[in-house]
């Protein structure tokens, strides 16, 4: 089975890329104020991105290299990031299909668990019943 295109974990080392690339502009703060780590499905760019956040909100700067010394145990990802990225204004497409992806993943989710209540259902009664939650 192949991994749906919606999974893609290329694309969400990129954007923390780009957030290096761009550093703490206008767009970027934006970005941050409205963006939930939760929307990278990858465990650790949701702690880098928290700690993008956190460092643009103290210092005023997003800095790959201060990020590394304040998470050590994060540097290998945190610098193979900046080889996913080439072109800063590159961002706003990145962001835009990150959006679109978590939104996909969350359908995928919620599709799941209604199939599972389905599944699970011991009645016709309580199969429909999980037909109409779903």
């Amino acid at each position: 089975m192949t991994t749906p295109v919606w999974r893609n974990d290329d694309l969400e080392g990129a954007v923390i890329g780009a957030f290096f690339l761009r550093g703490a502009d206008p767009e970027v703060m934006d970005l941050l104020a409205t963006l939930p780590a939760d929307i990278f499905s990858v465990r650790a760019y949701q702690d880098i991105y928290t700690g993008i956040c956190r460092q643009a909100r103290v210092s005023g700067v997003i800095d790959p290299v201060l990020l590394c010394n304040e998470m050590p145990e994060l540097a290998p990802v945190i610098t193979d990031t900046g080889r996913k990225t080439w072109v800063k204004s590159s961002l706003e497409h990145y962001v835009a299909a990150l959006r679109r992806n978590a939104a996909l993943r969350d359908a995928e989710k919620t599709l799941n668990e209604a199939l599972q209540k389905l599944r699970d259902a011991h009645t016709c009664e309580a199969a429909e019943d999980a037909l109409k939650d779903a």
